[in-house]
């Protein structure tokens, strides 16, 4: 990339975004599309207004533009929205304490059954057991961890 070429947009919901990777998309797979510019303009349009603007919507584009282009190459679709993010895991999780508005009940931080009085001190283990980590000298939760602790001496010791 040469320096008066601008960096693209981040990947994102946004206008720009979507333009930028249709056009990259485009340049790969159908370049006559978009060699008229300002046909371009005007077609890109009519799909932002059609498919922009949500993960949703731009996921069924690259659906459309796969069944019609091919699999080889693939629209890239930005991730949703972190307040999306959210109430999708909510729609595709059975669990009552993760649904949207529940998030911050108390149950959603209850600890397993499983890791309650454990003594497990391997950060690793599905049965840590992070209260009596808290409560434990730092030298029996160092032993099980010694990899991780042992990256916590003064590493950063050539700051100026």
């Amino acid at each position: 990339m040469s320096s008066t070429t601008p960096p693209p947009p981040p990947v994102s919901l946004g206008k720009p975004s979507l333009r930028h990777r249709l056009e990259s998309y485009y340049s790969l797979v159908a370049p006559e599309a978009i060699a008229n510019k300002e046909e371009w303009t005007r077609k890109f349009e009519i799909i932002y207004n059609k498919f922009g603007g949500d993960h949703i919507k731009e996921t069924k584009l690259a659906d459309k533009l796969a069944k019609k282009y091919g699999e080889q190459v693939r629209l890239l679709v930005a991730p949703p929205h972190r307040s999306h993010r959210r109430q999708i895991r909510a729609a595709n999780n059975d669990d009552v304490r993760v649904k949207k508005g529940n998030v911050h009940d108390e149950l959603y931080y209850k600890i397993d059954e499983d890791r309650i009085n454990s003594k497990i001190l391997d950060f690793t283990s599905p049965q840590f057991d992070a209260i009596y980590a808290l409560s434990a000298p730092e030298s029996i939760v160092a032993e099980p961890n010694g990899s991780i602790f042992s990256l916590s001496s003064s590493k950063l010791d050539n700051i100026s």
